[in-house]
């Protein structure tokens, strides 16, 4: 491989000539084994020169490096002396400066020697102000030397206690001064320098890491420095920001990249958080953020650790020192939290900072984007929200916190080492964040005030892209918490907000290649296609958005603000939103493509095994920048909320034309869910699923499940009957009188309620769901004659839930126009009063589950919260029924023009339970709240929450699970409040004579045409409205016809031969038997029947 002193090689010659033993195939194969083995050696032979060169050149550095140090202790050590054999001069200075960069290595024996030279440049700096003028292009390459050589010593001696660091950064302070350079020269030397440094040296980190580890963590949030270094330090930190101007921009992003994402730390969160809002002009930090992306964020690391661009020298430019800055697992989640801290700070700390709409555009658009890296992943986020947020640290910014563990989350050390999980990590930040943006902040407040703005200039509709985005992500992930937030329950008290959120979903248009733009509400409505992410993500946030504000500000009107235009939308135009967005739900729900329907029937808990063929949804992770199908899926519901609001006060108001909300009911057809067993139909929870068959079938389900009301009230009414006679045919029913299963209970009429709740309280559902027979004892003590086949049951059922419902019992209240609802001070008379709601709803139940009609006007807030839940929020306008006199005072503030403080109003409310007033306070510290007029409207939902929900919640749930052990709730749910009062109590409508005619059935030698017969339909028609509805009382112990009609009698209407016409007439209510003689005039017929209808004897006519 070396030379061995032979010049030439001598040939290897074969004398015996060619081997004529060698195949053709065998001499190939050796000349390309030779050919193999020239190439290997000339391969070695160009290594081994490589390697001798390189030998060489490393040790000609390492010599001029041993030279130059030697010449730069030499003249340095001159140079310090108080009389130096020769001047300084700039050349000199620039000399050193090199020298200094060949020698320079990573050692604490070089400190003393960086140390001089840096003291020599701070005390000559003249010089330099001088020959920088001369030399440009040379000092820029000396000053990019000397600082990075500075930030490279600083990085590695930031934690050496005897290695002095305030000379570096007196050095950095004096290079980076303005005033050191003309204006042109500060343009050609200073600005590309400092750019350079912030760039690709990590200033902005390895200052920042200097100041955490030579300085305490503070106690408490201030922007003053705790000590005069932490001060000078702070200086140095901004430096760049006043040496470059052209390029600030740049630079102010790369100080939010760099430090940031570092607010784990308690120093940065504490001190250099709130300086920096001093420091940096506000203006320009917003006006960054819309560079803070997600993406950008997460790819934020330690100082030091990006790969530099090429240089000229890798000895003459060092690269880049890596700090020891680990890189938290949610850079982009601290980044945001920083950004929203910062910006908090400055609008609190000084008065006179006004921020332009411009600005709340950039930041709300990268608080968007940020927050995507907040959203809830993986299986530990299902169980996210069990836990209690803890507090970071102690500080004041972090008031929220529920508690846990101090010391634990104050550690950047414990979160990055993995003792506290991720999850937990970004809980905290999702929670502090929320905090900032949605709660009583000063943030908060600029929000409202630009979207309050009547000019839609450009940048308030950035401001409103920025918004409408913020908002979905919270709807989708904190619907509860953000719902209750100070944000959102204001911006749906601002009609113009709602109004322009509509005009811009109206606005969005796909262009074509042809240029033809189309409306994108064409496009979802046809269902044509997948959408496009860049127009479909900021629809699908826009339509969220506006639907959840419109539905709470839906709720938030009377019937007066209809009329007078209070409202965002006219009736009129209401009705036009109403149907495109009914067009959309429907559309949205028949899109394949878009993964609706699985989504959907997901979060109902719906088992569509049909739905598989869409495959699994994508992971939550994975979707965070993509139009989800979650995301769709929260449209398709808020919408169809939006849409049942809308419904109820529509059938309470009658605000739109008769038949309006029927425009689609062709496409789902309820009658196709004949096909179903109609037991799973509607079933809560995932164990008795439905299993259709095809995908139209299972968006049937889901369409009765959501907007019900687009099919008509009596084929939804047959449907639920049709649920209820196979519920009881699962229990195996009959009469009574047959049944060798049914309870007997016995009950006195002057103790019906306390005799019921000893006897029925304690039994299981499984018994209170048989037949039960009844002996009753009237108020003389004796037992009421007849055997109890059914009638007895329903005149007992009856006459209990009159007596259970009367208001001096104590459970309910009538208001003024006589409607029912739980009483709120019932605590204060009946201590169980939970046992006794839950067995009135069982009750309640009982009377649906036997197809009983019972007159009891429920009040609809009542109805409402039965339905729904407890925890559903009422309109506002429910309170004029509750309390008139309460209501016409709110009206009566919201309206008011003058100062709402006059008033001498707070946050509280006078509770009178049995004559003692107590004041309860309507959020924590509301009695030392005053009401203004900026928060009258806070006021007014948190009184109306109170009196509709808070007051009656408890009440409520009892009765509603009563009720649900009997019937199944989401039964209910396809009828609105004032459809399930008729469920309950029947139509107000006459009794329809010519149909009890048609279905009544006769015996006893009675047939239609005989004389007695046409008498008694005769004198019938005689009678009053209110007389026919006795003569149905008397018959079936209720006074309301069927809801389908007669012929959904069981058994039929039925009247039978009595023979003696001595006696009155008399019933088997158990039978709907009427039991009439054959009276022989119209006159005798009219008389007995008025006589026996009206005597109110019970069951002893019988």
């Amino acid at each position: 491989m070396f030379f061995n002193g032979q010049h030439r090689q001598t040939p290897v010659v074969s004398l015996g000539g060619s081997s004529r033993l060698e195949s053709r195939e065998v001499l190939l194969e050796r000349a390309k084994e030779e050919r193999r083995k020239r190439t290997e050696q000339k391969r070695k032979v160009d290594a081994a020169g490589k390697l001798q060169r390189s030998w060489k050149s490393y040790r000609r550095r390492r010599d001029m490096a041993k030279q130059f140090a030697r010449e730069f202790d030499v003249t340095l050590s001159d140079l310090v002396r108080p009389s130096p054999s020769q001047p300084v001069t700039a050349a000199l200075l620039g000399k050193l400066i090199v020298q200094l960069g060949v020698f320079y290595q990573d050692a604490s024996d070089t400190a003393l020697q960086v140390t001089q030279l840096c003291t020599l440049l701070c005390k000559h700096r003249s010089l330099l102000q001088q020959d920088i003028p001369v030399n440009p292009a040379q000092w820029r390459l000396r000053l990019q030397l000397t600082l990075s050589l500075a930030l490279r010593f600083l990085a590695k001696h930031a934690e050496t206690s005897d290695v002095p660091v305030s000379m570096l950064l007196r050095l950095l302070e004096v290079l980076l001064q303005p005033s050191l350079y003309s204006a042109e020269h500060q343009l050609a030397v200073l600005e590309p320098v400092a750019l350079q440094l912030c760039r690709d040296k990590g200033y902005f980190a390895t200052i920042l890491n200097v100041l955490l580890k030579r300085i305490p963590a503070p106690v408490e949030l201030s922007p003053k420095a705790p000590s005069p270094f932490a001060d000078g330090l702070l200086h140095v930190l901004c430096l760049p920001l006043q040496a470059v101007k052209v390029q600030r921009e740049a630079v102010v992003t790369q100080l939010c990249k760099d430090v940031l994402p570092l607010s784990y730390f308690t120093t940065v969160r504490l001190f250099v958080l709130p300086a920096l809002a001093r420091q940096v002009p506000m203006a320009t930090l917003l006006g960054c953020s819309r560079n803070l992306t997600a993406a950008n964020a997460d790819r934020v690391t330690s100082a030091g650790q990006s790969t530099p661009p090429a240089r000229i020298s890798p000895s003459v430019f060092p690269p880049r020192q890596p700090l020891c800055f680990p890189k938290p697992e949610n850079a982009a989640g601290w980044t945001l939290y920083s950004l929203l801290v910062t910006t908090e700070y400055a609008y609190l700390s000084d008065d006179s900072v006004t921020f332009e709409a411009e600005n709340l555009a950039a930041l709300l658009n990268s608080v968007a984007d940020l927050l995507e890296s907040l959203a809830p992943t993986g299986p530990d986020a299902e169980h996210a929200y069990n836990f209690k947020v803890p507090k970071l640290s102690s500080s004041g910014d972090d008031d929220d916190g529920d508690g846990g563990d101090d010391g634990t989350w104050s550690s950047p050390e414990a979160m990055l080492a993995g003792r506290i999980p991720q999850y937990l990590t970004r809980l905290f930040l999702q929670g502090q964040c929320r905090r900032l943006l949605t709660s009583d902040t000063m943030l908060a407040r600029w929000i409202l005030t630009v979207a309050a703005m009547r000019d839609c200039y450009p940048a308030q509709m950035n401001c409103f892209r920025g918004l409408a985005a913020i908002c979905s992500h919270y709807l989708l992930y904190h619907s509860t918490a953000f719902r209750k937030s100070v944000l959102f329950n204001h911006l749906c008290f601002q009609p113009h907000v709602v109004r322009q959120l509509w005009l811009r979903i109206c606005a969005m248009c796909i262009t074509a290649p042809s240029g033809n733009r189309t409306p994108f509400l064409e496009l979802i409505m046809h269902s044509i296609f997948r959408p496009p992410v860049h127009v479909a993500r900021p629809f699908m946030e826009h339509m969220t958005t506006f639907c959840a504000l419109l539905t709470s500000h839906l709720a938030s009107v009377d019937a007066h603000d209809f009329k007078t235009g209070q409202m965002a939308f006219s009736p009129t135009e209401l009705m036009g939103i109403s149907t495109t967005l009914l067009d959309v739900s429907l559309a949205l729900l028949r899109s394949d493509t878009l993964g609706v329907t699985k989504a959907v029937a997901e979060s109902m808990t719906l088992n569509l095994d049909v739905m598989n063929r869409f495959g699994n949804l994508p992971s939550q992770k994975d979707e965070s920048r993509i139009v989800s199908p979650r995301g769709w899926a929260l449209l398709f519901q808020v919408i169809c909320t939006f849409l049942r609001s809308l419904h109820a006060r529509d059938a309470k108001a009658s605000i739109f034309p008769a038949g309006h909300w029927l425009v689609k009911a062709s496409q789902f057809d309820v009658l196709s869910l004949e096909m179903l067993d109609p037991s799973k139909v509607f079933t809560d929870g995932s164990s008795e699923g439905v299993t259709p068959s095809t995908i139209s079938l299972a968006q049937t389900i889901i369409v009765m499940r959501t907007v019900p009301f687009i099919t008509p009230f009596l084929e939804r009414a047959k449907l639920f009957l049709r649920l209820m006679g196979q519920e009881r045919h699962l229990w195996g029913r009959g009469p009574a009188f047959w049944n060798e299963n049914s309870l007997e209970i016995t009950v006195r009429r002057s103790h019906v309620y306390e005799d019921a709740y000893a006897e029925l309280c304690a039994l299981p559902v499984s018994d209170f769901k048989k037949d039960i027979s009844v002996s009753l004892i009237n108020f003389h003590g004796l037992d009421e004659a007849g055997i109890d086949g059914g009638g007895i049951l329903r005149e007992f059922l009856v006459v209990f839930m009159k007596t259970a419902f009367d208001s001096s019992l104590g459970f309910f209240k009538y208001t003024d126009d006589q409607r029912i609802y739980p009483n709120p001070e019932v605590r204060a008379i009946h201590k169980e009063m939970e046992t006794h709601y839950k067995f009135l709803g069982k009750m309640l139940g009982k009377v649906i589950y036997e197809n009983m009609l019972v007159d009891l006007p429920f009040a609809s807030f009542f109805m409402q919260k039965v339905i729904d839940g407890p925890k559903s929020q009422l309109s506002f306008d429910h309170l004029e029924s509750l309390d008139p006199e309460v209501y016409k005072n709110l009206l009566f503030l919201r309206g008011y023009s003058g100062d709402v403080t006059d008033l001498g109003l707070n946050f509280t409310i006078v509770e009178n339970e049995i004559g003692q007033k107590e004041i309860v306070e309507l959020k924590p510290g509301g009695a030392n709240i005053t009401v203004t007029s900026e928060n009258s409207a806070e006021y007014i939902a948190a009184v109306a929450d109170h009196k509709l929900n808070k007051q009656i919640e408890v009440q409520c749930a009892a009765f509603r699970e009563g009720l649900a052990s009997m019937i199944n709730i989401s039964w209910l749910r396809l009828f609105t409040a004032s459809e399930a009062q008729i469920l309950i109590a029947g139509a107000q409508v006459p009794v329809d004579l010519d149909d009890l005619r048609k279905h009544t059935i006769y015996g006893g030698g009675y047939h239609a045409s005989h004389p007695a017969v046409k008498l008694f339909w005769e004198a019938a028609d005689t009678l009053s409205n209110e007389q026919r509805q006795q003569l149905l009382k008397f018959v079936t112990s209720c006074s309301r016809p069927p809801l389908l009609g007669f012929q959904d009698f069981h058994p039929l209407f039925a009247i039978h031969n009595a023979l003696d016409v001595e006696r009155l007439p008399s019933a088997s209510t158990c039978m709907n038997l009427l039991k009439l003689p054959p009276y022989a005039d119209l006159e005798t017929m009219t008389q007995r029947v008025l006589y026996a209808i009206s005597s109110g004897a019970g069951f002893e006519l019988s």
